[in-house]
């Protein structure tokens, strides 16, 4: 777990009365966004508008599915309840499915279909711009339209702030966009999955908020991460290091993600300092994003995730009431618990 930094910013929202502009970014990692559903819906037993309180969504890949569903109005318990019945269909290619794409060697392992269905039960055909909510989300362009004679593959940022070109997109569209994970999903309209470059989608919303006017120091990023898998690749493994393209294969994508997730981790912990919060809780074991066979062992794991020092920074920096500060209104509420410090 990564949680705030304390390099003592003066002006921090924690010690004003400004209203701060609260982003909950969620990555992306397939059936593991139940990790993100069970965390929250913990966190709602203390922190009741948690979710409602939110005033921008970034998800990327699976995140997006999540964040789509909250930015419509459902509740952790409902996407966490969501996510548990369709997890295993999504994620469900059949043998005849195998077969054909020589288990996702000559083909994507699962077709979109069912995603399609689930999100379009979930938020129906609401555009970006129809949404109440702020929300980024996104998804990487392959075969974009000729920008000054020159053709390029680029990342795009589907969001719904004034003026946005992709106000009148639909919600499911963005979603299947960034979450056309290679090799897992067939290439959606030109656009594949935005974890290829922002899985952790914190400094896109970031930059997304600061070009629309919002302030840095009014910014305050709850980030949630589908888990990290313990990987690593040891002297045992690389010998002398003189690997090629066979010795790489297994590990460069893997590598590349877990990197990039990392170092938007580290910009936005110096941007941001005390008003950004990561959940990263480290995987029991190696889980793949399409293992929908390990999502008991995935809620279980989430349930275990000490939450202690996320409660108080909620209600120094994100100024949400807990159920302790709600007391006085009503006595059967609980009380959260305090500050659990980490290096």
């Amino acid at each position: 777990m990564s949680g705030p930094v304390d390099t003592g910013r003066v002006n921090s929202i924690k010690d004003t009365n400004r209203k701060p502009f609260r982003i909950m970014a969620l990555d992306g990692g397939g059936v593991r966004a139940i990790i993100q559903a069970t965390i929250l819906r913990k966190l709602q037993k203390d922190f009741p508008n948690i979710v409602s309180e939110v005033d921008m969504f970034a998800g990327a890949s699976a995140g997006s599915i999540v964040s789509a569903a909250m930015c419509n109005g459902l509740t952790p318990d409902q996407t966490y309840q969501m996510w548990m019945d369709t997890a295993p269909k999504i994620f469900t290619g059949g043998i005849a499915k195998t077969v054909v794409t020589l288990d996702g060697t000559v083909g994507a392992s699962y077709d979109a279909e069912t995603l399609s269905g689930l999100l379009v039960g979930t938020v129906g055909n609401k555009t970006l711009g129809e949404l109440d909510k702020k929300i980024m989300i996104p998804s990487f362009h392959v075969d974009p339209p000729p920008l000054a004679g020159t053709k390029r593959w680029h990342p795009q940022y589907f969001h719904n702030f004034p003026g946005s070109k992709w106000s009148d997109l639909p919600l499911v569209e963005a979603v299947l966009r960034s979450a056309a994970a290679p090799t897992y999903f067939p290439i959606r309209d030109g656009f594949v999955d935005g974890g290829t470059f922002a899985n952790n989608p914190s400094l896109a919303a970031v930059s997304t908020a600061l070009s629309n006017g919002i302030k840095l120091e009014d910014i305050v990023v709850f980030s949630i991460s589908t888990g990290s898998n313990p990987k690593f690749i040891s002297k045992s493994q690389y010998g002398s290091g003189n690997w090629g393209l066979v010795e790489w294969g297994p590990h460069i994508v893997d590598l590349l993600l877990d990197s990039t997730t990392e170092s938007l981790d580290y910009t936005c912990r110096c941007l941001l300092q005390n008003q950004y919060m990561r959940l990263d809780p480290v995987l029991p074991k190696e889980i793949k994003l399409d293992d929908a066979g390990e999502l008991s062992t995935l809620v279980d794991m989430a349930e275990a995730v000490d939450l202690e020092e996320t409660k108080t920074w909620l209600s120094q920096y994100w100024k949400t009431d807990s159920k302790e500060k709600e007391e006085n209104r009503n006595p059967e509420k609980p009380v959260g618990k305090g500050w659990c410090s980490i290096q």
